[in-house]
C-alpha cells in the first residue's frame, strides 16, 4: 500500500510528527479523564504514551522525551492512587534517568568525570 506524506519532509521527520500528534492526543485524553475523575481513562492514556515512548526509553534517550514523561507522570499523580502503581514507578524511573542524562549528572555519579 502507498502511504502519502509531504515530500518536503523525510520519512523519519513525518513519523516523528505523527508520533508527537498521537501523544498529544493521548495527553488530552488523560486530562479529560482527570477532569471527569475517570482514572481508567488516565491510566489507559498513560499506557499508550508509555508504549509510544518505549523505543526511545529503551535506547536510553530518556532526555529526549522528558516533557511527555512529565505530563504523563503528572496525570498519574493527579489520580491520587487510582491508577496502576507499577506504571507510576516506570514513569518516575524514566524521568529520573532523563534528568540525569540531561544534566550530565550520570557522569558525575559514575565517577567518569570529577566534580
Amino acid at each position: 500500500s502507498h502511504i502519502d506524506f509531504p515530500l518536503s519532509l523525510s520519512y523519519c521527520e513525518w513519523v516523528k510528527e505523527v508520533q508527537e500528534e498521537c501523544i498529544d492526543h493521548f495527553i488530552k485524553g488523560g486530562q479529560q479523564g482527570t477532569a471527569l475523575k475517570e482514572w481508567w481513562l488516565v491510566n489507559n492514556s498513560c499506557v499508550y504514551i508509555w508504549n509510544y515512548l518505549k523505543q526511545t526509553i529503551d535506547k536510553n534517550n530518556h532526555n529526549n522525551v522528558i516533557d511527555w514523561l512529565s505530563k504523563g507522570y503528572n496525570l498519574l499523580m493527579a489520580s491520587k492512587g487510582g491508577v496502576d502503581f507499577v506504571l507510576v514507578c516506570q514513569y518516575a524511573e524514566a524521568l529520573v534517568q532523563g534528568y540525569l542524562a540531561k544534566n550530565k549528572v550520570s557522569k558525575l555519579l559514575s565517577g567518569s568525570v570529577s566534580p
